[in-house]
């Protein structure tokens, strides 16, 4: 999960894991016991090491280096075989450290965007969220170009589909393949791609561009659903649910896979 391209977006499910170790660890008296126990699952020790984990997984460095300047050696010490089975003075420490790390996670989230996801859908749209190119297999520099308004759209198709809004979602989604679009007629035509999705096509039909019949005809029924966006109260709900927005994400994702495949195919 830890990647260059990893997503300024975080799920609050995501951050969940790390708040409830926070807030544990806060509250631990000397009196607290270092191992698990039947009302606290997890140990001290574990607690520490995945809020440690979680902090590398979702990139907080700051907050991560935080908590490693002493963890190591507080372990060691609250793992020893010859010690208390209760934290005792170790408990004003761990209270210290973690007082800290909630200062620097703090600050570090201030920078970042937190969002619900759907529990259902959790995963289902996690790498069109962090990487909608490679989502679509565009290379960087490639023959077909995502431009930023386009790579912002993707994203917001997933987020809004992470959170229940399908209808936003399709709209969002069927906006970037326009951006897309609009980069394939270019290539295609060596023309600028002026006019809206429509004019495209019926362009792009022209039998001399040699453009396949199957991408058109993929496109024409995702311009279909495009034009029933303009128009909300025309809508059928069955039709902008949950199912429906996969099934424009995978006709996208098609698409977008076919213009690829013919432009690398016009230049081999």
């Amino acid at each position: 999960m830890s990647t260059s391209n990893r997503n300024n977006e975080l799920s609050v499910w995501e951050l969940m894991s790390i708040g409830s170790n926070l807030e544990v660890l806060r509250r631990v008296t000397s009196q607290t016991p270092i191992n698990s126990s039947r009302r606290n699952q997890l140990g001290i020790a574990d607690r520490l090491r995945m809020l440690q984990k979680d902090l590398e997984a979702l990139e907080f460095p700051e907050s991560e280096r935080v908590l490693g300047t002493e963890l190591d050696k507080l372990l060691e010490q609250i793992e020893a075989e010859d010690r208390s089975s209760r934290l005792e003075n170790d408990a004003i420490r761990i209270r210290r450290i973690v007082t800290s790390v909630g200062r620097a996670l703090t600050e570090e989230g201030n920078r970042r965007k937190a969002f619900v996801a759907l529990r259902d859908r959790e995963g289902q749209i996690e790498s069109l969220l962090s990487d909608p190119a490679a989502f679509f297999g565009i290379p960087s520099g490639g023959i077909l170009e995502l431009t930023p308004q386009g790579d912002d759209d993707f994203r917001e198709a997933a987020q809004c589909y992470a959170v229940g809004f399908t209808a936003a979602s399709i709209m969002f989604m069927l906006r970037a393949t326009e951006d897309v679009l609009r980069s394939y007629y270019h290539r295609t035509t060596q023309q600028p791609a002026s006019g809206a999705w429509g004019n495209l096509t019926t362009t792009l039909k022209i039998p001399v561009l040699r453009c396949p019949s199957e991408l058109l005809t993929l496109l024409d029924k995702l311009l279909k659903k495009r034009n029933e966006a303009m128009h909300p109260k025309a809508r059928n709900p069955t039709e902008w649910d949950e199912g429906a927005a996969r099934q424009v994400l995978q006709d996208c994702r098609k698409a977008i896979g076919m213009m690829i495949e013919d432009l690398e195919n016009r230049n081999s």
